[in-house]
């Protein structure tokens, strides 16, 4: 609950400026260690000195097994997610998405693809790191799916690593 108070109150505070993106990151991140710790679930990485080392910002693509990954990568490596449209408009889960601060890219027309490919890069060249799941939905985490690899043209216009 406080997460949404505190949501709700960054987004009307700033809403239309660019300083509001490190402020939502940072809420989103302390919700989800939150919500790790509340579930009893700890996470070990051991490459973070390496990972945190480079000041460019970094594309991380991790798979998407279940609604727990996204807790987990956030938790671990505060970012700006991308999720589609779709998501934006369901009920719920559109006003979460919106207050973390996640970028939105249009699946269900080919021809914004390039503009959403642009979206990612500026986000990267300001330097924020992007987290992309490049299966492009959850998965049951049995066998890889194809990668939705058009988006991942971001990293080639950045300066992403």
């Amino acid at each position: 609950m406080i997460f949404f108070v505190g949501a709700a109150l960054v987004v009307r505070a700033a809403s239309g400026r660019s300083s509001v993106r490190p402020r939502l990151i940072a809420l989103s991140r302390g919700l989800s260690v939150y919500l790790l710790r509340v579930l009893s679930i700890r996470c070990h990485f051991e490459d973070l000195r390496e990972r945190n080392a480079s000041p460019r910002p970094h594309l991380i693509l991790p798979n998407h097994a279940s609604y727990l990954d996204v807790l987990v990568v956030n938790a671990c490596f505060p970012s700006v997610f991308v999720t589609s449209r779709e998501i934006e408009e369901t009920p719920v889960l559109g006003w979460i998405t919106r207050a973390a601060g996640c970028a939105f890219v249009e699946r269900r027309n080919i021809w914004r693809v390039q503009e959403d490919v642009a979206q990612l890069a500026d986000i990267l060249n300001k330097g924020y790191d992007l987290t992309l799941f490049p299966e492009g939905s959850t998965t049951h985490g049995q066998e890889m799916k194809p990668f939705k690899s058009t988006l991942l043209d971001a990293a080639l216009k950045s300066r992403c690593q």
